[in-house]
């Protein structure tokens, strides 16, 4: 009998908006995307903002359209304009 997936509603009280059209799961298990105050990461239980507001807005890090990573795990971030 086909069982269908469960999905699970994540809140956390310090999460900002999600931007992102996707999410990245990089091989260390994090998943990554860009919120209105930029690049973040979720563990499952905490999450981690790598930039100021200021610097999202500068770095195209409040709408990021792609994350790849490479096999010595750095990631590629790309916004509209930018690579990074």
């Amino acid at each position: 009998m086909f069982q269908p997936p469960v999905f699970k509603a994540v809140s956390h009280p310090f999460m900002p908006t999600i931007t992102s059209e996707y999410f990245y799961f990089s091989k260390d298990g994090l998943m990554w995307f860009s919120t209105a105050n930029g690049l973040c990461s979720f563990d499952g239980s905490e999450v981690v903002q790598y930039s100021t507001q200021q610097e999202a807005y500068t770095l195209g890090l409040n709408k990021i359209r792609v994350i790849a990573e490479d096999r010595d795990n750095n990631l590629y971030i790309g916004g509209d304009n930018r690579l990074s």
